[in-house]
């Protein structure tokens, strides 16, 4: 959408526009009841809108342009989808538009002030990372604070669609739906993918047949992960390679390319070789994980299950075959923080949003606020900016503010944007 669209959106929404005698362009009296929803999806750009136009009172949607013309440039005009609309609310009515029977549509012109316009481009005409960087701290802190929030909710809504993909993917199976997630949260940013690629090959019922003998995971995991295929001298690596030979021929697996996986410019302790050993410990050790983590009602708790290290061969090697100083290697606090955040925290509220558990809902927003707020070169740049950084609830949001909004200019979407555009001289 070009950005005077989206401001037309956000003058209708609002309600900035001149509303005295408001008549269609055949000069019918209209009187608004509801602006509708603004809708993110395809189709019209507001639905469920009630409006009075002349004497009659009509439900539908609503499709906003810059010019009248742009129904047909955009093929509304052959799309059945936008029979619904009954107002057509543009800013230069050009032509007249219809619906694909030919019925016509009614239009109306918005009329505005200037300032509104000229504070939007205000915003976006400054050379700064944040748009609003010299204005935001006009805004209230109360506005801020009630933004963030709802950001906290919204960052949890975003990632649900990764858990979702993962549920259909094993038929609604819940056991291997976290199976899926947790795995690539092991791989952090750097391997998350490659971790993916790994547990997709590796059904998790497989997995879990053996998840009493640490030898044979370790086995499958790395045999899967392609690490098993060049020759070692190392006795341990055999006798991976041996117990993988044979599991390999009953499951009829495919391991995924070596080449997946990256060590390059990461600490020897963050190597997936540490992280495969640390999962398949923390498979080892744990029974029934999900129900736990559905049941816990502390960080502490959640922070618990994952005090994993690696195997005992671990100690002593990031590479196999190339022995180290010997070190137990637990999983990092920021490391368990990581997971808990971005994998079982989303996971609980998907679950209660499912199951309509609402108290669960609400504990995955608590647990975010027990956390400590995430340092990283996001949340740092808002740390002048914005009161009460101090949980990792408020970080979350800061990171989903500028990922969704800022970076891209949504201005008009966020409500400190929102605020400025509207109270700028």
């Amino acid at each position: 959408m070009n950005r005077k669209e989206d401001f037309l959106h956000y003058i209708w929404k609002y309600s900035l526009f001149e509303k005295e005698q408001l008549v269609t362009n055949d000069g019918q009296l209209v009187k608004i009841v509801s602006h509708g929803t603004h809708n993110s999806d395809a189709g019209p750009d507001f639905i469920d809108a009630r409006i009075h136009i002349g004497d009659t009172l009509w439900a539908g949607n609503v499709e906003v342009h810059q010019r009248s013309s742009d129904w047909f440039r955009h093929g509304h005009d052959k799309d059945k989808a936008y029979d619904s609309v009954i107002l057509h609310v543009v800013e230069d009515n050009d032509v007249p538009v219809a619906r694909t029977c030919g019925t016509s549509i009614p239009s109306i012109t918005l009329r505005f002030k200037d300032e509104y316009l000229d504070n939007y481009d205000q915003l976006l005409r400054t050379k700064r990372w944040l748009y609003c960087d010299d204005h935001i701290d006009r805004i209230p802190d109360v506005v801020k604070a009630m933004w963030l929030e709802r950001l906290v909710v919204e960052r949890l809504e975003h990632k649900t669609a990764a858990i979702e993909a993962a549920l259909e993917r094993s038929n609604n199976d819940w056991s291997a739906a976290f199976y899926l997630v947790l795995a690539r949260s092991f791989g952090t940013n750097v391997n998350a993918d490659a971790f993916e690629m790994l547990a997709r090959s590796l059904p998790y019922l497989q997995l879990a047949r053996h998840k009493n003998s640490l030898l044979q995971l370790e086995a499958l995991l790395f045999g899967q992960a392609g690490m098993l295929g060049e020759p070692c001298a190392d006795e341990y690596f055999k006798l991976l390679s041996r117990e993988y030979t044979f599991l390999k021929s009953k499951f009829e697996l495919t391991p995924i390319t070596p080449g997946a996986w990256k060590f390059m410019r990461m600490r020897p302790s963050n190597f997936p070789t540490i992280r495969i050993s640390q999962f398949a410990q923390l498979l080892h050790k744990s029974s029934s994980l999900l129900s736990k983590i559905i049941e816990a009602s502390s960080v502490g708790e959640l922070t618990d299950f994952f005090d994993v290290a690696v195997s005992d061969y671990w100690e002593t090697h990031y590479r196999f075959g190339k022995i180290s100083k010997p070190m137990k290697k637990h999983l990092g606090e920021a490391t368990v923080q990581g997971i808990i955040i971005n994998t079982v925290i989303p996971i609980l509220f998907v679950y209660g949003k499912r199951n309509g558990q609402i108290a669960l809902q609400d504990r995955a927003v608590n647990f975010l606020e027990d956390l400590p707020f995430e340092q990283n070169q996001v949340t740092s740049r808002w740390l002048d900016h914005v009161a009460d950084c101090n949980n990792a609830a408020r970080s979350q949001a800061l990171i989903h503010l500028e990922k969704q909004y800022c970076r891209d200019g949504h201005c008009l979407r966020c409500a400190i944007g929102s605020n400025i555009v509207k109270t700028l001289r």
